[in-house]
């Protein structure tokens, strides 16, 4: 029952489907026993974010009809500086006996049970434009539509917890619409709105995490014109002397994944994998950075899997420079297990802007080994430069109490806007200060912000779904 997901660890977990008679309303473990982990075990086990206490997670489903409990289990711990794995265990559930309960939502209705919808997608983060042109194409008669109703409508992208509920209808998101204020939509009026992209890159506990949806390459969005005046972006105000600006950003953290979902290898579970290495040992990935600060170092994850008999290992390197090596352990002939992961986590110094990564997959002779990559990722800095088009940034060394932030965008163009899109439903634009070639911003930083520097050259266009 052991299972990969990288949303719970970067470690295999213990996993149960229970079916019980109702919802589980109380659940723990107890009695737990540990075995210390033998030394040639070490390796396999990723030992980031272990504690004293080992972490589980359940939650309530339902499928066809039959309600199950699911339980997760990390089953390893360190204890007093000693790895150790669990050996055993025992479950206790208390179930729900009472009568089901209606549960009634935090809403009457819908806001798509009223108004004309229509659908939009995006398939990655950026400023997107509709203009008249577009909008007549999907069927809108702009002849009966006043600008100032145009609303927008989604969420937050990404995928959503398992036995997650929170999300209870749509939200409002703010636009900009050009030329409005007659009350006519023109010809050359136009919508911009902020789209996400269906995979995310968070930030926690002092790292960025990129999740790749596993369930759609698409985020989508919810367009009307009939239910009065919609939310817009707002000029973000802030009220401040020179002298309690406490720290300026001239460079930004940014980041690069690859991460193919192309076979899931025993066909069940949440967890697909990419590029195969059994007949092609060396792949190459390109990723060339604009701005890259190469005084900074960068960041290299990466999480590969291979099945053999024997040990094998990949050789990872960014052009020239030998990065590292990463062994994969082997299969037993009694192991339940399909394939066995390596997951490592490397930092080099840049010695220019191609941070392109190949992969030798070794397979020491063992022509029956198979082998595949799951993702990689890189984390490193950029300069604060915009050439034009459009640039998202954000910036970790700037956050603190009572922070005042003045960021420094390195450009000579003209016509161009930053909003902030830390939150869908509230995204701000800022007034610039531009003195020879760098334009300036000012904002509180007490936590991590996020941004997006454009200017019209190349903004994105959504697509059009039928509902």
């Amino acid at each position: 029952n052991a299972v990969f997901d990288r949303s719970i660890s970067n470690n295999m977990v213990y996993f149960e489907k229970i079916p019980i008679s109702n919802t589980c309303s109380k659940f723990e473990i107890f009695d737990i026993k540990y075995i210390n982990i033998h030394d040639s075990e070490h390796d396999l086990v990723v030992k980031n974010n272990l504690t004293e206490n080992i972490d589980y997670r359940y939650y309530n489903s339902i499928e066809r009809k039959q309600h199950y409990l699911v339980f997760y289990l990390v089953p390893f711990r360190i204890s007093n500086n000693t790895l150790q794995k669990v050996s055993e265990f025992k479950i206790r559930m208390i179930q729900d006996t009472s009568l089901p309960k209606i549960k009634k939502s935090s809403i009457d209705s819908s806001v798509l049970s009223s108004g004309n919808w229509y659908k939009l997608g995006v398939t990655k983060s950026g400023v997107y434009e509709m203009d008249y042109n577009f909008l007549s194409s999907i069927g809108v008669n702009l002849d009966n539509v006043n600008p100032k109703n145009i609303r927008l409508y989604g969420n937050n992208a990404g995928m959503l917890q398992e036995g997650d509920n929170t999300i209870d209808d749509l939200i409002e998101i703010p636009i900009d619409v050009t030329g409005e204020d007659d009350n006519v939509f023109n010809s050359d009026d136009k919508v911009l709105f902020f789209g996400q992209s269906p995979d995310t890159w968070v930030y926690e506990d002092s790292a960025f995490v990129h999740t790749k949806n596993i369930y759609s390459d698409t985020t989508y969005y919810f367009l009307c014109f009939d239910l009065g005046f919609g939310a817009r972006v707002e000029d973000y105000s802030l009220n401040y002397n020179e002298n309690e600006i406490n720290y300026q950003v001239s460079s930004y953290d940014n980041y690069f994944f690859h991460e193919e979902d192309l076979t899931n290898l025993v066909k069940t579970g949440r967890q697909w994998f990419g590029e195969s290495f059994a007949f092609q040992s060396t792949q190459s990935f390109n990723s060339i950075i604009d701005n890259l600060d190469e005084t900074e170092d960068v960041s290299l994850s990466i999480n590969l899997a291979a099945r053999s008999s024997i040990g094998t290992s990949f050789n990872i390197t960014n052009n020239s420079n030998n990065l590292t090596n990463i062994y994969i352990p082997p299969l037993s002939e009694n192991s339940s297990d399909y394939f066995r992961t390596s997951f490592t986590h490397h930092v080099f110094q840049p010695t220019s802007a191609d941070l392109s990564i190949t992969l030798t997959y070794n397979n020491f002779n063992n022509t029956a080994a198979l082998a595949w990559l799951d993702y990689f990722s890189l984390s490193f800095r950029s300069n604060l430069t915009f050439n034009g088009g459009q640039l998202l940034f954000r910036d970790t060394r700037s956050i603190g109490t009572g922070t005042i932030s003045r960021f420094l965008i390195n450009s000579n163009l003209n016509n161009i806007k930053v909003w902030e899109v830390t939150n869908l439903n509230n995204i701000n634009s800022f007034q610039l200060t531009q003195s020879n070639n760098t334009i300036s911003f000012v904002v509180e930083t007490d936590s991590l912000r996020e941004f997006i520097v454009f200017d019209g050259t190349d903004n994105l266009i959504p697509h059009f779904s039928k509902m």
